[in-house]
């Protein structure tokens, strides 16, 4: 039997209602002005601008208000021309009061790829400069739950990120069911401590989430005294249980080693036990990784488990 992947399925899938970790609905005040605050160290400041400071700030500007005017097809962005004294203040005002969405967003792109070209110029000055300004919008932008990032000169949705798209949401999904309640706590507060950059806490809670997902499971599966049992042990249980089918086994050899070596591992070394004397850096990208890694299990052992128990 032929099953075609028709339109009318594909636009219920592309509308079904999946709560994401990010909204993209709004830039909050508070991040307008956190973004102002990063134009006045990246591009400069009021002063700069009057001539006080480096003599690239009232270019900046003044591109910037010139370039937005020619693209919207208007003389002055602001309508109340006492806001608009000069290019700097015309800029603010328009970019703290504008309230569609794609303004702001238009305005926070080009004014980040000019700071991104003049990282690229070669100029010692400016590497520093635009690279640490780049890198604390995107920190901004999810620190306020805001879905969108910098990169490759262009603002992008989360969620049109293919990983974001074909990893985090699904496992969302899969978590927002009712069996799934207290894993799902902890999958967001991961994120929410990922967001904060509070990178322990976030390690520590994707395994609770990922032990949590193989309780429920396992206990679905009418599998007995498993509260209290570690990681590891539940990993073993998971495949003697044969939740995952047998005619995946040598598929799956890679993933048992995953699950055995990698999320438990990395928290037992981080996140796990106490820091001792010299506190621990856990970089970024290791968070990242982590959160992946989680959604994959979780995606790949509840979709797996289903199928055994329906065959």
């Amino acid at each position: 039997m032929v099953v075609f992947d028709l339109f009318s399925k594909r636009k219920k899938r592309a509308q079904s209602s999946v709560d994401d970790v990010f909204q993209y609905e709004k830039i909050s005040q508070k991040l307008r002005t956190q973004i102002v605050h990063i134009w006045n160290d990246a591009l400069g400041s009021y002063d700069d601008f009057r001539g006080y400071g480096h003599a690239d700030a009232h270019e900046s500007y003044t591109s910037l208000v010139r370039a937005l005017r020619r693209e919207y097809g208007v003389f002055c962005l602001v309508e109340d021309r006492h806001n608009a004294k000069d290019e700097f203040h015309e800029l603010i005002n328009f970019f703290l009061q504008e309230e569609k969405i794609e303004r702001v967003l238009d305005v926070i792109e080009l004014s980040f790829k000019l700071i991104a070209i003049r990282a690229e110029s070669g100029r010692y000055d400016w590497a520093d400069i635009g690279h640490t300004a780049i890198k604390e919008l995107n920190v901004r932008f999810r620190e306020d739950s805001t879905g969108y990032q910098f990169e490759n000169e262009q603002i992008m949705r989360i969620d049109s990120l293919h990983l974001h798209q074909q990893n985090i949401l699904p496992a969302l999904k899969i978590l927002n069911e009712k069996r799934f309640s207290n894993a799902n706590e902890e999958f967001r507060s991961a994120i929410e401590h990922q967001k904060n950059q509070k990178n322990q806490e976030a390690i520590a809670d994707c395994l609770k989430c990922f032990e949590s997902v193989m309780k429920i499971v396992l206990t679905e599966h009418r599998e007995q005294e498993i509260e209290n049992l570690p990681a590891s042990k539940l990993i073993e249980r998971v495949f003697r249980a044969e939740l995952i089918p047998k005619y995946l086994t040598n598929e799956f050899n890679s993933l048992r080693s995953i699950l055995e070596s990698g999320l438990p591992t990395v928290r037992n070394k981080t996140s796990g036990h106490g820091q001792g004397a010299i506190k621990k850096n856990i970089p970024n990208a290791m968070v990242d990784f982590c959160i992946n890694v989680t959604a994959a299990n979780i995606n790949l052992l509840a979709r797996a488990s289903d199928q055994n128990a329906s065959d």
